[in-house]
């Protein structure tokens, strides 16, 4: 009660209804890491990762692997699948991550896409097929950052006839040196999918399709592991 050092009355309340408005309409920037308030301000207008999401499950299996996860904008999304893997090597992102997906049973996080095959992931090491697809919703910014040919190690990972899903729009040049490696590596691709679409009506191929989301243009690059499990071809 009040003698007991009850102290509210009902101006907090209508003050406090006052933050709650001046925080939700107003967005403030409370950290100096660019791809962190990126990820915030996405994670705000959720309606866009539920599409996107919505296009990727015919292209998923029940073992994704999903690089790149951020704070787990499109990752939420994802969570359906028996078995979810998190690779995050941001300490930031990756904690965030941790703390909005870390309870679940079938979520696993790790920071280096080496650490999947391991015994730190829950499960003994594999050579390879531990997922039926891959996903990478951010190529540019974690692709860049992995030592190796993480092409060979996509391929290695995936699962015959599994998926390696990229989620970006990439440049004419740059898509076509991706497509390049992809084919080198052993994916299947189809022909003639190493330019961008021009504008216009969307792509129906159920291996390549590019889809526009609003102010952000997304493209969807879906390669295929062979279901025979080709040998990764010499460079």
């Amino acid at each position: 009660g009040y003698a007991e050092g009850k102290k509210i009355r009902p101006m907090d309340g209508v003050r406090a209804i006052a933050v709650l408005l001046r925080t939700t309409l107003q967005w403030r920037r409370f950290s100096r890491h660019e791809r962190f308030n990126r990820l915030a301000c996405q994670a705000r207008n959720p309606i866009q990762d539920a599409r996107l999401a919505e296009r990727l499950r015919p292209s998923l299996g029940p073992r994704v692997l999903h690089l790149g996860a951020g704070i787990g904008t499109l990752s939420r999304f994802l969570v359906d699948r028996p078995e979810l893997v998190l690779v995050e090597p941001d300490p930031i992102c990756r904690h965030v991550l941790a703390r909005r997906l870390g309870h679940r049973s079938n979520v696993r996080i790790a920071c280096r896409l080496e650490d999947i095959a391991g015994p730190v992931m829950g499960q003994p090491a594999r050579a390879a097929g531990l997922f039926d697809a891959i996903v990478c919703s951010e190529p540019a910014v974690y692709l860049g950052d992995i030592e190796g040919d993480w092409v060979a190690e996509c391929f290695r990972l995936l699962s015959p006839g599994g998926r390696c899903v990229l989620v970006a729009s990439f440049p004419p040049a740059e898509l076509a040196s991706l497509c390049a490696r992809l084919r080198a590596a052993g994916f299947e691709l189809p022909e003639g999918q190493d330019k961008a679409p021009a504008e216009g009506p969307q792509m129906r191929s159920a291996r390549f399709r590019w889809v526009r989301f609003g102010h952000r243009p997304a493209g969807i690059l879906v390669a295929c592991k062979p279901a025979a499990g080709i040998e990764r071809a010499a460079a």
